[in-house]
């Protein structure tokens, strides 16, 4: 499912997965009255599709699958919190999914990665539009992307998406590799070992790239100190940023085989273009919430590790570059997401039939 703060204070929470499939419902949840209100469904069952507040307050959906497994779609659809209706908007030359959508400066929206061959596109609300913005240099999906202080978009880590990719995409015959090219550019082998048909899946990359809205162009930037797939990454308030835990590489546990998770964490310079080591953190974590609070300093809340739920969380500060406790969430949380409202409280929101979570930084605890 994806999580929008909107402009009127709620909260809304739209499609995700039901059992091997997915859904289109969509609800709204008041943080104020502490209430959910179902509001207008999606013309499509969507999983893990992309969510971006638009500058006039509507919000788009870009892609997703019919179901958990790799269907991806070119659809896109905008909601409007006045009338609580989706509208069809025009869809993405390429399917994707696992993909993420920014807000540039300008009001467009780039949407990079997720099945699509590396090609990523541009999104204009006014005109209602799509083009090209450039090829990426790795193709990827499950990765960050950072709206910098000068425009630009830090994409890093992830993993290899489908490739080759699907012979119905558009970009099939400009991306198909030849005999004896690698399969996918960026692509970091698994250790060696007995890992069976899920060897694939555990596969990542440690690059990143920034994209130039001024260029419309791609440039590779140092790589992170590590794989990380499904780590978080959040933007400081001195124009750096943090990216922490994500997975690397699978573990062998007596019989059975865990992803290696990440505790380390480390910031980028924008300037430079190059990473820092900072604090590690006290829990591994993949697929967790990180939230930048009011004072500067980011939560990081719940997630995974290896195949085990946290509710465990902890707050990151970047002037002293250490984690401290923040208490612990009522419920284990994975993959979910969280935003900062407008009463400097985080709040996690599951489904109407799941709790709500709310922090208080003040008193940095959980209710």
């Amino acid at each position: 499912m994806s999580v929008t703060l909107l402009g009127n204070g709620t909260i809304l929470v739209a499609g995700g997965s039901y059992g091997d499939g997915a859904q289109a419902s969509a609800w709204l949840y008041d943080p104020k009255a502490q209430s959910w209100l179902q509001t207008g469904s999606m013309g499509q069952d969507r999983v893990g599709h992309a969510t971006t507040l638009l500058s006039d307050g509507r919000v788009l959906v870009t892609g997703g699958s019919l179901s958990v497994f790799p269907e991806p779609m070119r659809a896109a659809e905008l909601y409007d919190a006045t009338s609580g209706t989706w509208t069809a908007a025009s869809p993405m030359e390429f399917p994707r999914e696992h993909a993420t959508a920014t807000l540039l400066a300008d009001g467009s929206v780039l949407v990079a990665g997720g099945h699509a061959c590396g090609i990523a596109e541009r999104y204009d609300p006014r005109s209602d539009t799509w083009r090209r913005a450039g090829t990426m240099l790795d193709v990827t999906m499950d990765h960050t992307a950072t709206l910098l202080d000068d425009g630009r978009v830090l994409v890093a880590g992830g993993r290899p998406g489908v490739f080759p990719p699907f012979p119905t995409d558009p970009c099939y015959e400009e991306r198909a590799p030849h005999p004896g090219e690698s399969a996918a550019p960026g692509f970091v082998e698994a250790p060696s070992g007995d890992f069976g048909d899920i060897q694939f899946g555990w596969s990542g990359i440690a690059t990143a790239e920034v994209y130039d809205p001024a260029t419309n162009a791609w440039a590779r930037v140092a790589p992170l100190s590590v794989v990380r797939v499904d780590a978080a990454a959040t933007r400081l308030p001195d124009g750096s940023v943090l990216v922490a835990g994500g997975f690397s590489y699978p573990r062998q546990e007596g019989d059975e085989v865990r992803p290696g998770m990440q505790q380390t964490a480390e910031v980028f310079d924008p300037v430079s273009g190059h990473w820092r080591a900072t604090g590690t953190m006290a829990t591994p974590r993949e697929l967790f919430s990180a939230t930048l609070l009011p004072d500067g300093s980011v939560l990081a809340a719940g997630g995974c590790d290896g195949f085990r739920f946290t509710a465990t969380a902890e707050r990151y500060d970047p002037a002293a570059g250490v984690w401290r406790a923040a208490g612990s969430m009522r419920d284990v949380r994975c993959n979910h997401d969280a935003v900062l409202t407008d009463e400097a409280t985080v709040v996690i929101p599951g489904q109407p039939s799941a709790p709500v979570e709310i922090y208080d930084p003040a008193t940095n605890s959980w209710r």
